[in-house]
């Protein structure tokens, strides 16, 4: 069979326009609630997804929610992973329910607790005047974790609410992922890891013992998912890369 790809989306293998490398030729790769575009990928971009997609089974493995990868003009045929892993799809688009149940359970537990942690930082950024964008990402009725970004996508803004606030009050059982204008107050049970060993022990290998895997992602949190893979790819721009270069 097909060897896997477990493919992170957002700064892997497309972008925001300002991230995108000046003059190059680009096409809409994913879209605003609005319906406008908001990511783009470049001819390098499109020529290897294409190259991966017509010689593997590209799962992508995105902290992306249901509607927003549904906003991903790609094509994707053999199941997805969202929610840093809170959600598994198979081929036709649908919930895995094994995966869902374990989920569920272990989101009722933190509820409390991450209702809490959102409203001491709500009440923290209104107190000081910080402006920023908070959310409790939702997906088919479970409450998953936390975001923050900054409007004007001023990062220096984000560094001073991560180290004086997010990490500070930020409960044991639940860990902050700060990568770009993006930080994210996840609960320690939601990993794209775990849902990728899942993904690969309870999905792929019983039909496939021989199955050849790679992981690609841009970001340190990507690094745990990849590393369960027989492969890493990582972008030359991206955060792995900067730490290493």
């Amino acid at each position: 069979m097909k060897p896997c790809l477990f493919l992170d989306l957002d700064d892997t293998i497309f972008q925001t326009l300002r991230k995108c490398p000046p003059g190059a030729c680009l096409e809409n790769a994913a879209s605003g609630r609005d319906g406008a575009p908001l990511s783009f990928i470049t001819s390098n971009q499109s020529a290897l997804f294409r190259l991966f997609s017509e010689n593997m089974r590209v799962i992508p493995t995105t902290a992306r929610s249901f509607g927003a990868f549904k906003r991903v003009h790609l094509n994707f045929e053999h199941g997805a992973i969202l929610d840093y892993g809170g959600v598994i799809l198979d081929n036709a688009g649908n919930l895995d329910m094994e995966w869902d149940a374990d989920i569920r359970g272990k989101s009722a537990g933190v509820s409390s607790a991450m209702t809490e942690l959102f409203g001491e930082i709500k009440e923290y950024s209104r107190r000081l005047d910080i402006p920023i964008s908070l959310r409790i990402i939702c997906d088919f009725d479970l409450e998953l974790y936390i975001v923050i970004k900054q409007p004007e996508a001023d990062i220096s803004i984000l560094e001073e609410l991560h180290r004086n606030c997010v990490l500070p009050l930020a409960p044991t059982n639940f860990y902050v992922h700060f990568n770009d204008n993006n930080i994210a107050v996840i609960p320690r049970f939601l990993n794209k890891a775990h849902a990728v060993k899942f993904f690969i022990e309870e999905r792929l290998r019983r039909d496939d013992e021989d199955l050849l895997t790679i992981g690609m992602g841009d970001s340190f949190s990507d690094l745990h998912f990849m590393g369960l893979c027989d492969y890493l790819i990582t972008p030359s721009t991206s955060q792995i890369s900067r730490s290493i270069l």
